[in-house]
């Protein structure tokens, strides 16, 4: 009982990749099939970043070819098979960064040599500038105005996009969503988010129509700086941050992408805590007048009770109706 729809389409991927950035990302396996990896810094000296090397984009397109027509012969008589190439366009220089260097020397660097890290982030920005660019040039991009993903779990519907502006023979940036996240900076201060990360996100996102920022993170105390990027329409609020704040700041400008606690699905399954947290939500939405989406998400185990994310939707609705669709 979710407002989540289900086209009746099938996207046959196309076979695109890069060269990579000269380095590669490794992680420190756990011990527990179901345990977290850990950071393996391979960019132990300053001087590593010189190893950094712009990606340059592959297309396969025999194999995407095949791919389409396998689809088509298997499954076209039922559903409208479609050719889909960049559709989901995002931007995660800090998670590249720090997997390179280590969350924790990451953060000493920002404070002993912030040069470097400006340095190091430039680096990162252009070379994503440069996917987009060899993308747009390859005619790779596909419309995302529909249910595709977007940014932190949203989907694409909207009437603004693609644009009046529209050729159907060559999508471009600015036809559609595109997106950035910096979860790994969310204990840095408001203006060393701005300084060390955003302005270089800022390139990324610029050249596309509608943007969306934020993921894990607790925004509430950086909302100014996330408004302030280009084209900013879709904002996340974590689980972690003050939905009143978020609301007060946004209003209607943005959409306050809401992530209730998947930590409400495990333990007691106590259904006035998933009550509450919800009302609170949507009653602070209400009073700003904000526009709102619910996204419940990260829920990695349920406890072997499927039965309550049916439970929890149908909670939701309740609110929802008694809340937002009734007069003020």
């Amino acid at each position: 009982d979710t407002d989540l729809p289900v086209e009746s389409t099938f996207n046959a991927h196309r076979h695109i990749g890069d060269t990579g950035w000269g380095l590669p990302i490794e992680h420190i396996g756990s011990s527990h099939a179901t345990g977290a990896w850990g950071f393996s810094p391979i960019m132990t000296s300053l001087d590593d970043s010189k190893k950094l090397r712009h990606p340059e984009v592959t297309y396969d397109a025999a194999s995407t070819e095949r791919d389409l027509k396998l689809a088509q012969d298997v499954l076209g008589d039922i559903l409208d098979v479609q050719s889909v190439g960049i559709a989901h366009a995002a931007c995660h220089l800090t998670q590249m960064l720090t997997q390179w260097r280590g969350m924790d020397q990451v953060c000493l660097d920002m404070l002993d040599d912030p040069e470097w890290v400006h340095d190091t982030m430039a680096f990162l920005a252009e070379g994503m500038c440069g996917l987009t660019r060899q993308w747009d040039a390859l005619n790779l991009f596909s419309l995302n105005n529909r249910g595709e993903y977007q940014s932190s779990g949203g989907v694409g519907y909207i009437d603004e996009l693609p644009g009046a502006d529209f050729d159907s023979a060559h999508v471009h940036p600015h036809n559609l969503w595109g997106s950035a996240e910096s979860q790994e900076m969310t204990m840095i201060s408001p203006d060393m988010h701005r300084d060390l990360v955003m302005r270089y996100e800022a390139r990324f996102l610029e050249p596309f129509a509608l943007n969306g920022y934020g993921c894990c993170d607790d925004l509430s105390e950086k909302l100014e700086a996330v408004c302030a990027l280009p084209n900013m329409r879709r904002i996340s609020i974590s689980p972690f941050a003050r939905v009143p704040r978020a609301a007060e700041q946004l209003e209607n400008r943005y959409i306050l992408s809401w992530k209730p606690p998947p930590s409400d699905l495990v333990g007691s399954f106590d259904e006035q805590a998933v009550r509450t947290h919800i009302r609170d939500a949507l009653e602070a939405a209400r009073r700003h007048n904000c526009v709102i989406e619910m996204i419940l998400k990260d829920t990695h185990t349920c406890e072997h009770h499927p039965e309550r994310f049916t439970r929890w939707s149908q909670i939701a609705r309740e609110e929802v109706n008694r809340i937002c669709m009734t007069p003020a």
